[in-house]
């Protein structure tokens, strides 16, 4: 059941972004919550321990959503603990379990915002700028930059096709400005970009990013080139524990056949890359703009502060 509910999460996640997902994972249990018929509780604790344990257990963890999830499971449990009583009617605390959801939702929408102002910061006039992923928070970002009426184009490494329409699509909504390069061919147009924006799915313990696939290359192509690399995320998407060796990419083998001879071959197909923080010159989260030591700096700190909050989650 793991392997299946990680592949729906997988392609959720590739389908609406890291943050989406976050959010459409919210909305559900919020809406579970507001027509559970559950008698206690108590009882709602219980199934809710189900589902962490679920979410802690895919591969990849997204991490953002298994925190809120425990925020979740946290407010529970304070009910529980504010008095002595065996059994807590649902329906008596369904208004406060509802809001906690609320919060959480309302939070997320002021971690972007954050993220946006912290932009502002960026001097992108006349610049051409690369984007490469499918990151609604630098599709985000590119709006803001243009509503403040800074003037730059975007090159699109043209990779998955549906992904790449989506960029277009995106950026023509706002009427920004782009040209499209396959992702193979950007060594013609290196000259030519002037910086580098990206999204991720989180920042591990090892001090790597996990993102889209290909975009590794794209990155290694354009560190080396001594192009500025950024890269959009929220600290909320921290992996704030020990990486497993084998987690965040997974790997499908597809046996295929040539179209026109008698040849069988194995294609493998990855989910996710993953970039060493070396390779990124500048992340932005909420708290601001960092360079890589300044990112590995405040991860640590995060990482202190949440030790325990991280054992109790692996220990439901």
């Amino acid at each position: 059941m793991l392997e299946r509910f990680s592949k729906v999460m997988g392609e959720i996640e590739k389908d609406l972004g890291t943050n989406d997902l976050n959010v459409l994972v919210l909305t559900a249990l919020r809406d579970s919550l507001r027509h559970y018929k559950g008698r206690t509780v108590e009882e709602s604790l219980s199934q809710l321990e189900e589902i962490i344990h679920i979410f802690n257990n895919t591969d990849p963890r997204y991490a953002i959503v298994i925190y809120n999830i425990h925020a979740v499971y946290k407010e529970i449990k304070n009910i529980l603990q504010k008095d002595a009583k065996s059994d807590h009617p649902y329906e008596s605390h369904k208004k406060a379990i509802v809001n906690s959801v609320n919060s959480l939702l309302k939070n997320a929408s002021s971690l972007r915002d954050q993220i946006l102002e912290r932009t502002e910061a960026l001097n992108v006039e006349g610049k051409t700028i690369l984007i490469h992923d499918h990151s609604h928070t630098v599709q985000d970002v590119l709006h803001r930059l243009k509503k403040k009426g800074q003037k730059f184009r975007i090159l699109v490494a043209e990779q998955d096709m549906e992904k790449t329409l989506r960029n277009i699509e995106l950026l023509t909504a706002h009427k920004i400005p782009f040209q499209v390069v396959p992702a193979h061919m950007l060594s013609n147009i290196e000259d030519e970009i002037d910086m580098c924006f990206f999204g991720a799915l989180t920042l591990k313990s090892t001090y790597d990013f996990v993102v889209d696939t290909g975009t590794n290359a794209i990155i290694s192509e354009f560190h080396l080139q001594k192009k500025p690399i950024y890269v959009f995320l929220s600290s909320s998407k921290f992996s704030l524990w020990k990486a497993r060796k084998k987690e965040t990419t997974t790997k499908q083998v597809h046996t295929r056949k040539h179209p026109s001879k008698k040849i069988h071959f194995e294609r493998f197909k990855f989910s996710h890359d993953r970039v060493p923080l070396s390779s990124v010159d500048f992340v932005i989260t909420e708290e601001g703009i960092f360079d890589s030591h300044g990112i590995k700096k405040l991860y640590q700190e995060k990482f202190r502060e949440h030790e325990d909050l991280i054992m109790e989650i692996n220990g439901i």
